[in-house]
């Protein structure tokens, strides 16, 4: 169900917890691809200032990853595009989406500042506390009624 107003943080928090999974599944090529994932999705928070244009493999290569010569780019834009974080295809360039965007962010923030990351850390927990209290006082008054 959607919220009415859809806020920021509820969707960073929702990205949070996808980067927090994909870490813990990470290993061997899907780890090298992920890596490459979220290099790309970094690179172009802070610095894709058109976004209508598509990112090709060259500028990729050039521009964003460490590694130059990645074998699994092919595999890493494609992931990009079936988690939603981009559009087109792998051959002829992607294009970053808002939820891309956002993850990028997640990314930059979770990677950055200590601080930053314990922010994460603290809103999973508020909103998780939030709805159980919630749950706790529907609950109660459903009690009260009854008795």
């Amino acid at each position: 169900m959607e919220l009415p107003i859809q806020l920021k943080f509820f969707k960073k928090i929702e990205l949070y917890q996808e980067y927090k999974f994909e870490e813990r599944k990470a290993s061997g090529t899907r780890l090298t691809a992920w890596n490459i994932e979220k290099q790309i999705l970094k690179w172009t928070t802070n610095n894709h200032h058109h976004l209508g244009s598509p990112l090709v493999k060259e500028d990729i290569k050039r521009r964003m990853l460490e590694d130059k010569e990645p074998t699994e780019l092919n595999q890493a834009l494609q992931n990009l595009i079936l988690r939603g974080y981009a559009d087109g295809s792998p051959e002829g360039g992607v294009r970053i989406t808002r939820a891309g965007l956002l993850m990028g962010e997640v990314i930059n923030e979770l990677e950055g500042r200590v601080l930053l990351r314990y922010k994460y850390i603290a809103l999973f927990w508020l909103v998780w506390i939030t709805a159980i209290a919630g749950a706790l006082i529907v609950i109660i008054n459903l009690f009260k009624l009854i008795f």
